[in-house]
């Protein structure tokens, strides 16, 4: 093939590969996820209050690099949902010419057009390209550095040791898993060294000053890692087979291991989070020829360092999948996406003269014809997906802004859904509330109710949406694939529902400020109150019902509704505390839950949450319930306005039978 053919082949992958990464750019996936929008909502913070960060605590903790780049979108582009997901499309073009190059460098031009048609169409490098996260960045820096370990073998000098430093540096702020380009590095000096013979101090040198300058650049990164309490945390969470492994029993460990070399054609991520369950990476024939390929690279590595450093790729590469639940990750794997796609082109390469070119366009094709569907059509309709990439709140968006009055919405992750909502409609934040269905319904004379599929009410709250209860269904919120998102109802407080609040509010509640109960009912004792309580002067406790009070000594618990009603949204992390108190004073069981976070709060609704405390094992005899308010982040509870510090209501007394 001449120069210019070349040339015209890799600019039409290059095409094929923005069209891919481009089209239904707002369709596929279905929406943001979480891990999406905490990048986007720290890139707006870096903008408005120059919050630059090395490593950002939130989500567990993770690298700056992809906040930074963010930052950079959504100051050209606006706060929107292109600009979130622009730096991936970069990031994913940068890695399909950068590999192609490598491929060129390594094996010759058919060698790298076949490594950037594959990543151009494979499911592997078009996801990765469409989703905006940080792991998304490290396939650049693996190739680029790469690139700079090929110029520094062939044509060694300081100023490329300087340039593959930096490079390996600055791969510290991308992902996690860029600690397998240090150890590639490595795997490539010492090759280096030891094919240098009477050279090998001069070659030792320029692999020293690589290393230098890795920690220069990194060495932020490093001391944010080992200094901060997040540094690891994220790690931590998900290494069992790790530590099954080190408590002697390795069966996960060996399993995640098969997995892992069995993912370029017999096995694949089994989660529908970034693949169709299961699913390797490549069809059965493409996979092949990439196993051959990777013995081509470890059988070259034995001298050539170029080489080497993709054997350091995958032999490090790896590891974070290894170790950690759910293998083969396929985004903990991404530092070897460049890899797997050299491993195809070098593989051909192995075939006659004539052969190859034909094989290469084959192994090319029939990826296309497989994955663009498969992740186009296939995956992004699963269910699984769309209750991850959330479609369904950007269609929310939509009906919330051409309607003004206020909305309560009940969906499975209240705190990171409300926050995911905001990057699609901002500028309605203070007149929507996100509420649990599992637990809570929240009402609102006039107000707009939107049920998620995902979250629907618990039984004891489905006669709330009756229209005898002034529900009305008005139709639904439909997402792109045409599945119900929401059910939506208008609200209004009718006299079925205002004679039941008020029956609520005709349960007496007790002030009792000793830590010790005294026998017999509450009323010989307590001080009775009229509801509503008002706590710390932003919520009052309107009613309640306390059903059930003869319950069994195994097997049961106390059922308790509350009826809250929010005098303004608060931005502390206030829980309600239910305590079922044994005579002494000391809890017998309990129960935290805020199924309207404060933040959500809409003054004027009312909130009824489900309060139900598992009792366990009891001993026959009388119990108290009592309730009251706190901080999740102090630990300070919320005094009852008009007392003297008191911070908590007694609310009735309950009776465990006797054992039979």
């Amino acid at each position: 093939m001449t120069r210019g053919w070349g040339l015209i082949a890799a600019a039409a992958i290059l095409l094929l590969a923005g069209v891919l990464r481009f089209a239904a750019f707002g369709e596929t996936p279905p929406g943001l996820q979480h891990d999406e929008m905490f990048k986007a909502l720290e890139a707006r913070q870096l903008l408005s209050a120059g919050d630059f960060r090395v490593f950002y605590p939130s989500n567990q903790g993770h690298e700056g690099g992809y906040v930074w780049l963010l930052a950079v979108s959504t100051a050209l582009l606006g706060a929107n949902v292109v600009a979130i997901k622009f730096p991936a499309f970069v990031m994913g073009m940068l890695t399909v010419a950068l590999t192609m190059r490598l491929g060129a460098h390594l094996g010759g031009r058919a060698v790298g057009l076949a490594v950037g048609g594959l990543l151009a169409v494979s499911m592997w490098g078009i996801f990765v390209s469409r989703v905006s996260l940080r792991a998304g960045m490290l396939p650049v820096f693996t190739a680029l550095l790469g690139l700079c370990v090929i110029s520094l073998v062939r044509r060694p000098r300081g100023l490329m040791a300087v340039a593959a430093g930096a490079v390996m540096g600055a791969a510290l702020y991308t992902y996690t898993s860029s600690f397998a380009l240090w150890a590639a590095a490595g795997t490539a000096g010492l090759i280096a060294v030891v094919s240098a013979r009477g050279a090998w101090r001069r070659t030792a040198g320029r692999w020293m000053l690589v290393a230098v300058i890795g920690v220069a650049v990194g060495l932020p990164m490093i001391v944010a890692r080992l200094s901060d309490p997040e540094g690891f945390n994220r790690s931590s969470t998900i290494t069992r087979p790790l530590t099954d492994a080190l408590a002697g029993h390795p069966q996960e460990l060996i399993d995640n291991g098969a997995r892992i070399v069995g993912m370029l054609a017999f096995a694949g991520d089994p989660e529908a989070r970034y693949n169709i369950p299961g699913r390797p990476l490549f069809a059965l024939p493409v996979g092949l020829i990439a196993y051959a390929g990777i013995a081509v690279i470890v059988w070259r590595a034995r001298r050539r360092p170029e080489y080497a450093y993709w054997v350091g790729i995958i032999a490090a590469g790896i590891v974070p999948s290894l170790l950690t639940v759910s293998a083969p990750a396929y985004l903990r794997l991404v530092a070897l996406m460049p890899a797997a796609a050299l491993a195809f082109g070098l593989g051909c390469s192995l075939l006659p003269v004539r052969v190859a070119p034909a094989v290469m366009i084959a192994g090319v094709g029939l990826t296309a014809v497989l994955d663009i569907p498969a992740y186009f059509t296939t995956w992004t309709q699963l269910p699984e997906v769309s209750a991850i990439y959330r479609d369904d709140l950007e269609q929310l968006a939509r009906q919330v802004r051409d309607d003004d009055r206020r909305w309560l919405v009940s969906t499975p992750d209240v705190e990171q859904d409300a926050l995911t909502f905001s990057l699609y409609a901002p500028d309605v934040m203070s007149r929507i509330g996100f509420f649990d269905g599992d637990t809570t319904v929240a009402l609102g004379d006039g107000a707009a109710l939107a049920l998620s599929s995902l979250s629907p009410l618990s039984e004891p709250h489905i006669p709330f949406m009756s229209e005898d209860m002034g529900a009305v269904q008005t139709g639904a919120i439909i997402d792109q694939f045409g599945r119900t998102a929401f059910e939506r109802y208008d609200l209004s407080f009718s006299d079925a529902l205002a004679q039941r609040i008020a029956a609520a509010a005709t349960a007496p509640v007790y002030l009792w400020p000793q830590p010790a109960l005294e026998r017999g009912d509450l009323d010989t004792y307590a001080q009775l109150l009229a509801l509503p309580v008002t706590f710390g002067g932003v919520v009052e406790l309107i009613g309640f019902e306390l059903a059930d009070r003869d319950i069994a000594a195994e097997f049961d618990g106390v059922n308790l509704q509350l009826y809250l009603r929010p005098l303004a949204r608060d931005s502390r992390s206030l829980s309600v505390f239910v305590h079922v108190l044994r005579r002494d004073g000391t809890i017998h069981a309990q129960r935290d839950l805020m199924g309207m976070p404060a933040n959500q709060w809409i003054a004027g609704t009312v909130v009824v949450q489900d309060n139900f405390v598992i009792m366990g094992p009891s001993n026959a005899g009388h119990y108290v319930v009592s309730m009251g308010l706190y901080d999740t982040a102090t630990g300070e509870r919320l005094t009852i306005d008009g007392t003297d510090g008191v911070d908590h209501l007694l609310l009735g007394r309950v009776r465990v039978r006797a054992r039979e």
